[in-house]
């Protein structure tokens, strides 16, 4: 909601204080994790519009860490977490960088859901797309 209002840095103050509240409780169980991911997810996407892509990158790099410890290495929130990963390493045109995270989701989505899947079909193309545009940028 302050973020709808453009009041950024009210929304960031009040994210991260979501994010030392669970950062403390993160031994209590997998909820919190997954509050914390959560929370970490929404900064990331508070500083991509504030054109903050560096920062936000680093954040979601955690979040795949959280998702992968608390949830496992293949569940589909971590799937997830790496496509948000890949989206902003394509932010910054770091190519490389975003079909290697792009890969990892669509390793995750091959193996929980399998290859007719929808959401599957669509990873494929994203990182056919992605594979496309960085021979492209060779080229």
């Amino acid at each position: 909601m302050l973020a709808d209002q453009n009041r950024f840095d009210d929304a960031l103050q009040m994210l991260d204080k979501s994010i030392q509240v669970c950062y403390r409780l993160k031994g209590q169980g997998p909820c919190i994790k997954g509050i914390l991911a959560q929370s970490l997810d929404t900064k990331a996407g508070l500083l991509q519009l504030q054109g903050k892509f560096e920062d936000a990158t680093e954040i979601l790099y955690k979040v795949v860490g959280i998702q992968k410890e608390s949830l496992g290495e293949m569940h589909p929130a971590t799937a997830e977490a790496y496509e948000t990963l890949a989206n902003a390493y394509v932010l910054q045109e770091m190519l490389q960088d975003g079909i290697a995270a792009s890969a990892e989701a669509l390793k995750i989505r091959r193996r929980t859901i399998g290859d007719d899947h929808p959401d599957t079909k669509r990873r494929m193309e994203a990182h056919r797309s992605l594979l496309n545009r960085l021979l492209e940028n060779r080229g």
